[in-house]
This record gives structure tokens, C-alpha cells and sequence, in this order.
């Protein structure tokens, strides 16, 4: 597990075509947790013995506020990210099943939290490094 800032994170991981699979808000602790099959071969690090795509977590600490979608998603790509300030991340999303794409389907997640824990999973959700 990495903890940084919202800054560190977007500096140094794109998430373009990682599918998300699920969202959790606890207003109560003030945490995002979020489910994405990470697309690695996006990420400047990658060499030809990494896998394309690993399983990972972000939960994001010190919730102060959030708009946006949660739940379980079967075919939810992350189009791209981006930076408004030094403590608020958002996400674009596309819904792959939509039945119109061109017109339905985009979602944006908007998060602005003080922290985000990175955390590579193995297959079975546990910590894998």
C-alpha cells in the first residue's frame, strides 16, 4: 500500500482504459473506496514482463466532498483524469454497455479528500505486495 496526495497520484498513474468496478462511500469515516482493474501497459513503468491489467484498491481519506456514481459496474471504463487544485481528483467514466454511447453513458466522479491509499491486489482482493 502507497499512501500519497491527490497530486502524487495523478502525476504519477494514468488511468485511462482501467475498467472500475465498484465505488463505496462511507460518509461516516469519510473514505472513497474504489475497485479498478488497472491497465498497467499505461503507466510509463511498464516493461514486457508486467501484466497487462492487475486488480487494485484506492480508498480515499479525509473525505470532504463527493459527487458522482457508486455501486457495482459490469462494463465501466476510465476514460481519463484530471486535476482541479491540489485536493480534488476527477474521474471520466463511459458505461461500455450503454445503448446510445454517443449520447448517455459519461459519468463524472468528483472527489476531494486530503489522502489516497494505492494497494495492488491479488486475485482474490487481498494485499498483494
Amino acid at each position: 500500500m502507497k499512501k500519497m496526495t491527490l497530486l502524487e497520484l495523478n502525476k504519477n498513474y494514468s488511468f485511462h482504459d482501467s475498467a472500475l468496478e465498484t465505488i463505496t462511500y462511507d460518509k461516516g469515516k469519510k473514505t472513497i473506496s474504489m475497485r479498478i482493474d488497472f491497465c498497467t501497459f499505461e503507466q510509463p513503468w511498464f516493461n514486457e514482463n508486467s501484466p497487462d491489467v492487475v486488480p487494485i484498491s484506492l480508498v480515499f481519506n479525509g473525505v470532504k466532498e463527493y459527487s458522482g456514481i457508486t455501486g457495482k459496474f459490469k462494463c465501466y471504463s476510465m476514460l481519463e483524469e484530471e486535476m482541479l487544485g491540489e485536493k480534488t481528483i476527477v474521474f471520466y467514466v463511459m458505461d461500455d454497455m450503454a445503448e446510445n454511447p454517443s449520447t448517455e453513458g459519461f459519468y463524472e466522479i468528483q472527489i476531494t479528500a486530503d489522502s489516497v491509499e494505492f494497494t495492488v491486489l491479488d486475485p482474490t482482493g487481498k494485499e498483494y505486495l
